[in-house]
């Protein structure tokens, strides 16, 4: 199962990614549903720790919940964050909330990084200039960092990696 959502959130995310460089706007409905097959399936992979996992998601929906209500990003990366966290839980299987918490933060941050470079990049390809006024699209950082996680994901579950 591991494997068939990590195809298919990847071509997912890669055509995402394309589209949100090109139009800065992405189809969120495939997110939200692999977000909820993702969800799916972490429901079998917590087994006897419903309440660890009902909370990491009740905790999901919030910030997704904030973030559109404040428009911390577009509405299409909300959605794609639910897709983030679902992939999240599903490849490295917390137990403990500190180790959630300092995950997600420090990977979150990451697709963060990884949008700015990705935003440099198609600057300099279409000769602009970057200012602080500049649209920056986050779908591409946020797919560096998943396609990361699912191939760490499927190393683990391969056996490359103990």
């Amino acid at each position: 199962m591991y494997l068939i959502l990590s195809i298919v959130t990847g071509i997912y995310l890669i055509l995402s990614s394309v589209r949100d460089l090109k139009e800065r706007m992405i189809y969120t409905f495939p997110a939200i549903v692999l977000a909820l097959a993702w969800g799916i399936h972490s429901v079998e992979l917590y087994e006897n720790e419903y309440g660890f996992l009902l909370g990491a998601w009740i905790a999901t929906v919030v910030l997704w919940f904030l973030f559109r209500r404040f428009s911390i990003w577009g509405e299409g990366d909300n959605d794609v964050f639910l897709l983030f966290a679902g992939v999240l839980l599903c490849t490295l299987r917390f137990r403990t909330v500190p180790f959630l918490i300092f995950a997600a933060s420090n990977l979150l941050a990451l697709t963060q990084i990884g949008a700015v470079i990705v935003s440099l990049i198609e600057a300099r390809v279409k000769k602009e200039k970057v200012t602080s006024q500049s649209k920056i699209a986050v779908v591409p950082g946020l797919c560096i960092v998943v396609l990361g996680i699912m191939l760490y994901g499927i190393c683990v579950r391969m056996g490359v990696i103990a």
